[in-house]
């Protein structure tokens, strides 16, 4: 970060250029293992509570297995391997074809040129991604719950209710009621500021 006062700042081109490699390339394969661990985390949820008759709560299993644990781990596991073993493989030929020497000779601090422009990238990339990837899997999930729910409207909704992902809690509680099965004016109606049961 002293780079500047160095006469060596940081370059944005460089963050850029790395920012695009790990973030917006890796967009499709983070986009199919999230959408398969979605549909995967709801076909065991429904198969493994339906002997206790407890279906009604894969919801809340999905969601919570989604967004605490599988998505970050799944980015995480991708970014290290994908981005992390062609920058180790970078720079070990650079280091085999003597071009790390040759930077020190010039001036140049190597890890300032060539780890800090791929660090600062990961820094905003990793939790773009894991963000990406927790939709992917809800909605994945979602789709495959409501193809054998009894209300195929109310999956979807409702595990994005338990995942807690709304833009006003107004809307938040509707959605939430509405799961449980109460009617949309009933929801209304509770939600409304003037109702004596709405929520504050």
């Amino acid at each position: 970060m002293l780079g500047r006062a160095r006469r060596q700042p940081v370059r944005l081109p460089a963050i850029f250029d790395q920012a695009m490699e790990i973030g917006i390339r890796a967009l499709p394969i983070v986009t199919v293992l999230a959408g398969t661990i979605g549909v995967m985390l709801a076909i065991q949820g429904i198969y493994s509570l339906r002997p206790f008759g407890a279906e009604s709560r894969v919801t809340t299993g999905i969601a919570l297995s989604v967004v605490r644990e599988f998505a970050p781990l799944i980015t995480g596991i991708l970014v290290a391997g994908r981005s992390g073993s062609a920058l180790a493989a970078r720079l070990g030929t650079m280091h085999i074809n003597q071009e790390v020497d040759a930077l020190r000779v010039m001036g140049i601090n190597p890890v300032r040129f060539l780890v800090v422009p791929a660090l600062l990238a990961m820094i905003v990339m990793v939790p773009a991604l894991t963000l990406w990837a927790d939709f992917v899997a809800l909605l994945g999930a979602g789709l495959y719950v409501s193809g054998g729910n009894s209300s195929p409207a109310r999956a979807p909704a409702a595990i994005w209710c338990r995942a807690g992902w709304s833009s006003t809690p107004r809307s938040n509680w509707e959605t939430c009621i509405s799961t449980t099965g109460i009617s949309r004016r009933s929801a209304a109606r509770i939600a409304a500021p003037g109702s004596p049961t709405s929520i504050s």
